[in-house]
């Protein structure tokens, strides 16, 4: 995999050293790139390094969507849907609908319940969004 980018938007005069270990690539190149004002795309097998949203990171956007049973496609009521810092959150109701506003920008949002696998969506919000997800169930007694 390669990095594509264009020299007049990366700043000459800010070095980062950064030692990461097990953590997913698209969180190490947001941490990198969004302070910087800057975001990438997957375009091929390329990464390219692109001017980021940073007009979208003060306005409150609404995520909303299902969590539901990976096998049986049945409504998973009280599953939590959260921001890694858990800082905002909600859980899902009856229907397993949720719906909660967060700022603009690269979001990484958490989908558990108990006895099920955790997901992770990572995204960049810049309107409503709708993510539906289908937990798969962990199949481990602790």
């Amino acid at each position: 995999m390669s990095i594509a980018y264009s020299e007049h938007i990366i700043p000459e005069d800010q070095r980062i050293n950064l030692s990461v270990i097990n953590e997913k690539l698209g969180v190490v190149l947001g941490s990198v790139l969004n302070p910087a004002g800057l975001d990438y795309r997957l375009v091929g097998n390329q990464i390219v390094i692109v001017k980021g949203l940073q007009q979208f990171q003060n306005e409150l956007f609404t995520i909303y969507g299902y969590v539901k049973d990976a096998m049986s496609n049945e409504s998973l009521i009280g599953a939590n849907v959260y921001l890694p810092d858990k800082s905002s959150g909600t859980s899902t109701n009856q229907a397993g609908f949720y719906s909660f506003k967060i700022k603009g920008g690269h979001q990484r949002i958490y989908f558990s319940y108990l006895g099920y696998k955790t997901a992770v969506a990572d995204f960049q919000l810049y309107k409503d969004t709708v993510i539906h997800v289908r937990l798969k169930a962990d199949g481990k007694l602790k």
